[in-house]
């Protein structure tokens, strides 16, 4: 039997369920990020949010975080436009941030965690695709392409890189 859940008063900018199946992590444009019961649609948890869009939202591999990218073209000043482009990544138990990373110069439109944890590899309209360490936050590669999505590889020896224009392409990262 399905049902209809509802969530956000504002529109939805991005979701995602948990490995497990029964959280549903949503970002609406209220700036609010709240985790659901998937079954129930009872709320969980608010997560500590910025002030800023969340332009894709996904849980971990083992599901224990939360990561989104976020990115604003209409702040209301200068300091806020360009502080606002950065990953964050939040304790999906507790709700609270754990870190955030910075590196992008402009909307980082995607952020999504190795099969292992280990990694978070991100797109932007800086037109990179950046390789990051997620427990430290470094900066491990940046690829020059402008890309929707990007995708690791079931063993995560690869990222499949969607750029704005053409094909995927396949990118060896070891």
């Amino acid at each position: 039997m399905s049902q209809v859940l509802k969530f956000h008063l504002e529109d939805v900018r991005s979701q995602a369920l948990s490995p497990d199946g029964k959280r549903l992590v949503v970002a609406s444009r209220d700036y609010y990020v709240r985790i659901y019961g998937a079954e129930t649609g009872e709320e969980l948890l608010t997560l500590e949010s910025p002030t800023y869009y969340i332009n894709f939202i996904a849980f971990s591999p083992d599901g224990k975080h939360v990561i989104a990218s976020t990115g604003e073209d209409d702040a209301d000043d200068i300091f806020k436009l360009s502080t606002a482009y950065f990953i964050i990544i939040w304790d999906a138990e507790t709700g609270k941030q754990r870190k955030q990373i910075r590196g992008h110069s402009y909307f980082v439109t995607s952020a999504i965690f190795s099969p292992d944890g280990k990694l978070i590899a991100s797109t932007s309209a800086d037109e990179t695709v950046r390789l990051w360490d997620a427990e430290s936050g470094k900066e491990l590669q940046k690829i020059d392409i402008y890309a929707n999505s990007v995708k690791f590889s079931p063993d995560g020896k690869q990222l499949i890189i969607s750029p704005l224009r053409g094909k995927n392409i396949v990118y060896n990262l070891f």
